[in-house]
């Protein structure tokens, strides 16, 4: 799991951390995200725990968003995409202000690099907060999942491709890839 906070992480957030999961996980600072610690927990039994009581400590005032390790989108999941690594990370911010200021409440948030895209997605419990944040956040969009794409995609993408060889040898191995047969 990864918890991610709207600033560079102190030494003081470290060891609370630790504090918090004790024995049951390892913590880990990627080395290319200041803003985020990881847990990691051998056996689901103490990730559920870790987990648990990490989101315990959110309720007690710490400031920072918890995600588990595998993101599930839920019906009110929204994504910002963008290869800026500052704008990505002033996108943290502005969710979290929502979140914290205006009392929404979310299931997961999550943040990757991939793609050369850095991609920050955040799923809530209420149709109302998304909208609040579509609203109010430039560049936030709804989430779709790889099946909703499929359904709005056509069945059959026609492609118009003229092969041009521009030598014989090149020719024979168009006709050879096309039909191996001939």
């Amino acid at each position: 799991m990864s918890l991610y906070f709207d600033h560079e992480v102190s030494d003081h957030q470290v060891n609370r951390v630790i504090d918090v999961v004790g024995s049951r996980a390892k913590v880990v600072l990627p080395s290319n995200r200041s803003n985020v610690i990881q847990v990691f927990a051998d056996n689901e039994e103490d990730y559920q725990s870790c987990y648990h009581d990490l989101q315990k400590d959110i309720d007690q005032g710490q400031l920072f968003i918890l995600s588990p390790t595998n993101f599930q989108a839920s019906e009110h999941t929204l994504m910002f995409y963008t290869p800026n690594k500052a704008k990505h990370l002033s996108c943290i911010t502005s969710p979290l202000d929502l979140i914290y200021n205006e009392g929404m409440e979310y299931d997961q948030f999550n943040t990757t690099f991939k793609d050369k895209l850095f991609k920050l997605r955040v799923s809530l419990y209420s149709k109302e907060d998304k909208t609040m944040i579509m609203n109010k956040l430039v560049g936030f969009e709804e989430y779709r999942t790889l099946e909703q794409i499929k359904k709005e995609t056509p069945d059959t993408i026609w492609l118009n491709v003229t092969l041009i060889p521009t030598s014989p040898r090149r020719a024979s191995k168009l006709v050879s890839l096309f039909w191996p047969n001939v």
